[in-house]
């Protein structure tokens, strides 16, 4: 059993030490966005969506595949791991900035927040947000507009499956036998409606959450667009959601 704990806790502070990588670590990326270093180990990109739009997407794969051939970059804390192995962090450029941030200023990305990865993403959010405001790469398309939760119907077959951002007023909070629901009109069988669902309460609520304080308050949620009774997105990590008063 000791040569277990052992074995774990040096596998464990391994994750946590920053990877240095250079153009001759690169090899190649693949075509769901994963970089595969020269080793054969696998990198994911934290906290960042690439554009799907076809001539985007291109230009998102491009500019990664430039820049990871520039002398030295770091795959820097804090590194995870996924469920199939590859290490997840975000990656410094050496420039004083990483290639996320990259990527979502020139609109090729948007902010993707998943439980423990990425760390802050205060100024990644940022970013997009200037992004959005001077309608750069995927901003210029109506595709990836953020709609309101007016228009967030059960009728909008072409949200549906998709990742969204929303924004409105929270009308109203319940925990209902364990989730919790922030609702953003009378009826949630047609309203927009944002659920934690209750595997995920608590660690949303550690984050600095308080579900309770956003009553009335302006928000923006970013998420994928389903439905359940009514239109909804789920919240699995705080940083879905953003106060906007």
């Amino acid at each position: 059993m000791v040569w277990r704990q052992r074995l774990f806790l040096l596998f464990s502070l391994f994750c946590l030490v920053p990877s240095v990588g250079d153009a001759s670590d690169f090899a190649r990326l693949l075509e769901d966005g994963r970089i595969e270093r020269s080793d054969g180990s696998i990198i994911r990109l934290a906290a960042i969506r690439i554009v799907e739009q076809k001539g985007l997407h291109r230009k998102a794969f491009a500019l990664i595949n430039q820049r990871l051939k520039q002398p030295e970059w770091v795959l820097s804390e804090p590194i995870v791991r996924d469920r199939y192995g590859n290490e997840v962090g975000m990656i410094d450029l050496g420039t004083g900035q990483t290639l996320q941030h990259l990527l979502i200023e020139q609109g090729l990305a948007r902010v993707y927040p998943q439980a423990d990865e990425g760390g802050d993403l205060t100024e990644l959010l940022k970013a997009e947000t200037q992004a959005r405001a001077q309608k750069i790469g995927l901003w210029k398309l109506k595709t990836y507009r953020v709609i309101t939760a007016e228009e967030a119907i059960p009728q909008r077959f072409d949200l549906r499956n998709y990742y969204q951002l929303v924004t409105g007023q929270v009308l109203a909070v319940a925990k209902v036998r364990g989730n919790i629901y922030l609702n953003f009109g009378e009826d949630w069988r047609e309203d927009f409606t944002i659920m934690i669902p209750k595997p995920f309460a608590k660690s949303v609520a550690a984050q600095g959450l308080n579900y309770k304080d956003l009553e009335g308050k302006q928000v923006r949620v970013r998420g994928w667009f389903r439905l359940y009774g009514g239109p909804l997105i789920d919240v699995t990590d705080a940083r879905q959601i953003e106060v906007l008063d």
